[in-house]
């Protein structure tokens, strides 16, 4: 199954920068990293002129970058294994998990320096376990993020795209005028229902497009699961494996908590030592912090507490899995911003977020929180829009729920808010109510 994923339009500009450095695509395993370039190489190169190097399941390829970073040399023993001239005109090299290979991430640097004409690109997980070991070759390679497919690249995937091109030029603060067809807005929130269940990782979208079956999806997330725990022990050298196993597991139980505190995971550990975990997992994109800030005007960084988080979890699919969520216990009317207390909902509108911002690195999520005695407030998330701070709830959408949206827009400069919800658009006075499924245009 080919599934078409936006960032190819950022390989599009990639290949015809200049200088163009080899590029690294970074992001969790398993979410279409290596599907991505082959997609893309076949099409823009052909796909006799993709010369691909899988460092983790072929030894032989990883002892040809361990000898020394001779470039010359690579490319002169690529040739006699693939017959094929990495050098020749129109010539893509594909090096995969890189990992794998600590030397072969440093040597990158070198195509650059010594061989720019050889358009490189190289792929890998839990990549961040590795560089600190070996540093990264800041200024001689780009880098490109590739989170787990969007609600939108779902769509398509379904063969629904025909809805993706009325939603995603709308504007929510200039456009106030669509209004999404009531059948279609009943079409799109089953199929976010689906994408709440299935998630956006490849092979599990994959598995419903050709079964059906959510039962076989399900398999395949236990499955990515695993990997990731096994890939805890092979990389891990500098923090506890188990601790690590012990913070991804506890974590999509701790989405939508207000504040994270380091005895959420665990009691006898040592705050510093969860700390470090933490640290580990945003930076290998499996998990991201959505940190609380206080600016009244954009930049949101300038008012950021690193401090006081959130989390955001890699995948909705795999966050329900994790949790154990029982589907049958969801009515068909049950909306979908209160499933799971609210977790999954907004779970969902986060991932959609960093989906929209992800290029050289995961964009940074905000939100807002003020905890006083009696007083307590927090908006889910907090936007940059039109050069303004939009705070945006994730509710079920009706007003007497929205006393911390109501408090923020009193008490800071913003003019309008934002309700992500199921109901179709509606706009009242300083409130815009939006279907959730138009995250992705925020």
């Amino acid at each position: 199954m080919i599934i078409f994923r936006q960032l190819e339009k950022s390989l599009e500009s990639w290949r015809s920068s200049t200088p163009r450095r080899p590029l690294l695509l970074r992001g969790a395993r398993q979410v279409g990293k290596s599907h991505l370039v082959r997609t893309w190489g076949a099409r823009s190169f052909g796909a006799d002129h993709v010369i691909e190097l899988n460092l983790e399941e072929f030894e032989n390829y990883r002892i040809i970058f361990e000898k020394d970073s001779d470039v010359s040399r690579i490319a002169s023993e690529l040739r006699f294994l693939f017959g094929r001239d990495v050098v020749e005109p129109n010539t893509l090299l594909f090096i995969d998990e890189i990992q794998a290979c600590p030397k072969a991430i440093t040597t990158l640097r070198y195509f650059f320096e010594r061989m720019p004409e050889i358009p490189v690109i190289a792929a890998g997980s839990l990549i961040d376990f590795v560089l600190e070991e070996t540093g990264f070759p800041v200024g001689r390679v780009d880098t490109l993020v590739v989170p787990p497919l969007s609600f939108f690249e779902f769509l398509a995937a379904g063969e629904k795209a025909h809805y993706i091109d009325v939603m995603k030029n709308f504007s929510p603060l200039s456009d106030q005028t669509l209004h999404i067809p009531e059948q279609a807005h009943s079409e799109l929130l089953l199929e976010l229902k689906k994408y709440f269940r299935i998630g956006g990782m490849p092979e599990a979208v994959a598995s419903f497009s050709a079964n059906r079956d959510y039962h076989a999806v399900s398999r395949v997330h236990a499955r990515l699961v695993n990997a990731y725990f096994d890939d805890f022990s092979k990389y891990s050298k500098k923090a506890d494996w188990d601790l690590l196993l012990r913070v991804f597991t506890q974590a999509p139980h701790i989405v939508g908590n207000t504040k994270v505190q380091y005895t959420h995971f665990d009691r006898e550990t040592r705050s510093y030592k969860i700390k470090r975990a933490l640290s580990l997992l945003f930076r290998a994109n499996l998990l991201t912090p959505i940190y609380h800030s206080s600016a009244k005007l954009p930049p949101l960084q300038l008012g950021t507490k690193k401090e006081v988080f959130k989390l955001l979890f890699l995948d909705i699919g795999l966050m329900q899995h994790m949790l154990g969520f029982d589907w049958g216990s969801v009515a068909v009317d049950d909306p979908l911003s209160e499933i799971a207390n609210g977790r999954l909902a907004e779970q969902f509108v986060g991932q959609e977020f960093l989906a929209k911002d992800s290029r050289e690195t995961f964009g940074e999520l905000y939100y807002y929180v003020r905890q006083k005695k009696g007083s307590d407030v927090e908006v889910d998330y907090l936007r940059e829009i039109s050069k303004t701070i939009i705070p945006i709830e994730v509710k079920s959408g009706h007003r007497g729920t929205l006393k911390s949206l109501t408090w923020y827009l009193e008490n800071h400069r913003s003019q309008h808010g934002l309700i992500l919800s199921q109901r179709n658009i509606t706009v009242q006075d300083e409130l815009t109510w939006l279907p959730l499924y138009l995250a992705a245009v925020l």
